[in-house]
């Protein structure tokens, strides 16, 4: 009779004086995994974008019609930069759901999500920027997706995207 409860418990049915929390953890850890991802694919977006960025700048001698497909790759490039800062700012409560079991994580991701949107929209040159970004999304990304394995350069990221984004989040110098 108790072996059948906890089949049903662990198949997230109801039981007797049971709330059906089952199902519920099956739910939350779903959608934990799914913002989980959602994040991993932002942040990579905005690596890979700011990176092809940098990279492909429109060269001096460039035909028009090289320039202007250039200019079209640069300005879709920007867009996905654009997207996924916003989409991690609107977001920002399903990531911090997803990471609910450390508060430290959590607060670094939202902080990254807000400085990463407000550098990409700030009034800064476009390199400045874009490096910024790159760097402090190089960091996080090893923060939150690296291997467990490598935990010791997963502490070290995590400290030095600290620093990055103390130095984004402070008033800039007369």
């Amino acid at each position: 009779m108790r072996a059948a409860w906890y089949e049903r418990k662990l198949a997230g049915n109801q039981s007797p004086g049971c709330s059906g929390q089952g199902s519920l953890r099956l739910f939350d850890f779903q959608a934990a995994m799914q913002a989980h991802e959602r994040f991993q694919v932002d942040v990579l977006t905005i690596m890979s974008a700011t990176t092809r960025l940098l990279a492909v700048p429109i060269p001096v001698g460039a035909t028009d019609t090289l320039r202007a497909a250039l200019r079209e790759e640069r300005l879709r490039w920007r867009a996905q930069i654009d997207d996924a800062t916003k989409h991690l700012t609107d977001h920002f409560e399903e990531v911090a759901f997803a990471f609910a079991q450390s508060r430290a994580l959590t607060e670094t991701a939202v902080r990254y999500f807000g400085t990463a949107r407000m550098v990409w929209i700030s009034d800064r040159p476009e390199d400045r920027k874009l490096n910024a970004l790159r760097d402090t999304t190089q960091h996080c990304h090893a923060l939150f997706f690296d291997s467990p394995v490598y935990l010791i350069q997963r502490a070290r990221a995590g400290c030095e995207l600290e620093r990055l984004l103390d130095e984004l989040e402070s008033p800039p110098e007369p």
